[in-house]
């Protein structure tokens, strides 16, 4: 990853509220359990969409973080 790239992330981690980082921390320090939860068939775009909106409106941003991290794998094709 190119020092730009890291610079980027890092100011966008940054703007995250402390809760939301402290999601996309559980997250990343719990990346194999997220990479088997999301195993199997594609989510689609809109129930990802709606579930991630409830889980802002309840600030559960663990839940949050591990849709947007589905919505990766499945755009990637990682499945």
């Amino acid at each position: 990853m190119s020092k730009k790239y890291e610079q980027i992330l890092l100011e966008e981690f940054e703007k995250l509220s402390p809760k939301a980082q402290e999601g996309f921390l559980t997250l990343v320090m719990n990346i194999e359990v997220a990479k088997e939860l999301c195993k199997g068939s594609k989510m689609i775009e809109e129930k990802i969409d709606k579930f991630s909106q409830m889980a802002l409106e309840k600030e559960d941003y663990i839940t949050f973080w591990l849709l947007q991290f589905k919505r990766a794998i499945d755009r990637l094709g990682k499945n």
